[in-house]
Order: C-alpha cells, then sequence, then structure tokens
C-alpha cells in the first residue's frame, strides 16, 4: 500500500470537491502517477490508511473544499477531513435518475466538445421528468471504438415548471458545462 498515491488522491479529491465536482466524478492524481480516481473512492482510502496531520502545504486546498460547503475542516488529521468530506460531499449528491419511476425518465444521445481543447465526446444521457429533476451522462471519447465510459457525471437540475424542450436543453447545457471544466 503506498500511502504517498493514497494521500495524492485525497489531495486530487479535495480539489474537485473545490471545483464543484460530485463524489462520483473523476479526477486526476497529480504527480509523477498520471492516474484517475473518483472522488468517492480516493476520500474512503483516505478515511482507512491516513492517520497523519495534514501537511502545512496542503491546507490550502483542503479549506477550499470544505468553503465549497461552507464549512471548515473538523480537525488536521487527514481521516477526520476526508471523512466530513465524503459525508458533506453525498448530501449534496443528487438522486439517481435511474431510480427514478420508468414513466419519469428521459434518454438520449449526444456529442459534445470541450470548449479547452476541441476534444469530442459522446455521452448517454438520462434525467428526469418529475421532481427532483436530476441528470446523469455516461461519457465517453468520440474517437474511442472500445466504447470505455470515461467519466459519469451526475447533477441536479433546476426544479421549476418547463416544457419538455427546454429542460431537455438545460441537461445539455449542464453536461457540457460538466465536459468543460472536466480533467479527462
Amino acid at each position: 500500500m503506498d500511502l504517498d498515491y493514497i494521500h495524492s488522491q485525497f489531495l486530487a479529491a479535495a480539489g474537485g470537491i473545490a471545483k464543484g465536482k460530485g463524489v462520483t466524478e473523476v479526477v486526476l492524481v497529480g504527480g509523477a502517477y498520471g492516474q484517475q480516481v473518483r472522488i468517492n473512492q480516493a476520500l474512503q482510502a483516505a478515511c482507512q490508511h491516513l492517520r497523519e496531520v495534514l501537511h502545512a502545504e496542503d491546507s490550502d486546498v483542503v479549506k477550499a473544499a470544505f468553503h465549497a460547503f461552507d464549512a471548515s475542516p473538523p480537525s488536521d488529521l487527514i481521516h477526520e477531513c476526508a471523512d466530513s468530506l465524503l459525508k458533506l460531499s453525498e448530501l449534496r449528491e443528487p438522486r439517481d435518475p435511474t431510480t427514478a419511476p420508468f414513466r419519469s425518465r428521459e434518454f438520449f444521445q449526444a456529442e459534445f466538445t470541450r470548449e479547452s481543447d476541441n476534444k469530442l465526446f459522446k455521452a448517454d444521457v438520462s434525467y428526469t421528468t418529475e421532481f427532483p429533476r436530476t441528470y446523469e451522462a455516461k461519457v465517453r471519447f468520440a474517437d474511442d471504438g472500445q466504447l470505455i465510459i470515461r467519466d459519469q457525471l451526475r447533477g441536479p437540475l433546476v426544479d421549476i415548471e418547463m416544457d419538455d424542450e427546454l429542460l431537455r436543453e438545460s441537461v445539455v447545457q449542464a453536461v457540457q458545462e460538466k465536459i468543460n471544466t472536466s480533467d479527462a
């Protein structure tokens, strides 16, 4: 077990939370690792294995993650910070659209272009039409013949009355915004 790698995962997860990512989203692990990890997996590993005090040079990213919830770190211990971030993130996480009744779900496929590098992505998108409205998108590279899911995005939608076309457009905008800020 590489504690330095788990520490790098924890910092990547905290940075992702500070940028508004949800617990099921993927972040890049910094340093020489060049790996991706889901935020919830990184936080769970930190809870289990990192019993050390938070390094002074890491406190800014951890404080920024807690700031995303208008909260403060519970202590200087990494495992306590990770546990608290995991709980706060899970509270913020919207419901899974796939758990909604089938009659209140819509599905579509779409292509998206990330603005920063013009990388083309394909996504299988589902969303709920009844309140509370949420969406989920399984995203892959458009040129990937293997259809490997690169990221799974999920988020809330505005719960106001709107017609079907406007609701679908709000889903497209939400997915496009997440792709534009993704590291994958």
